[in-house]
């Protein structure tokens, strides 16, 4: 991981755009528990390795939808889905890098922040003499 100083020494971004939740079901089936969690936060999270490499780590949250009229079918994970919801936003602004987290709903929203996620980057990212 370079510093940005000069073409040959670049400083690496990571952009994610996520609704912030993980279920790591596979196609076809449901066999176990229901894993419905947040993206993993703190020591152990991919987004604080990054970070501790001296990469910026760009996080747009587009946030999930509730599951509207939830069942309880496959372990209650509709129910369980709607009560990450709120765990989301936490989550995801202790991943981005300080100054990198935006948030967007509609498609003019996301469009925006993605303009001022890349504008951040270059504010940051810039060479000076």
């Amino acid at each position: 991981v370079g510093t940005g100083s000069s073409p040959t020494n670049t400083k690496p971004f990571v952009f994610l755009l996520t609704d912030g939740a993980q279920n790591f079901q596979t196609c076809c089936g449901f066999s176990g528990s229901n894993s419905a969690t947040v993206m993993a936060s703190g020591t152990s999270s991919p987004c604080q390795a990054l970070k501790s490499r001296g990469i910026t780590v760009a996080v747009l949250y587009i946030p999930y939808e509730p599951i509207q009229n939830p069942t309880t079918i496959y372990n209650n994970e509709d129910n369980v889905a709607n009560a990450n919801i709120a765990n989301i936003p936490g989550s995801l602004t202790s991943c981005a890098s300080p100054n990198f987290f935006f948030q967007a709903t509609s498609t003019r929203q996301i469009a925006a922040a993605l303009a001022a996620m890349f504008n951040q980057a270059l504010v940051t990212a810039h060479l000076t003499n």
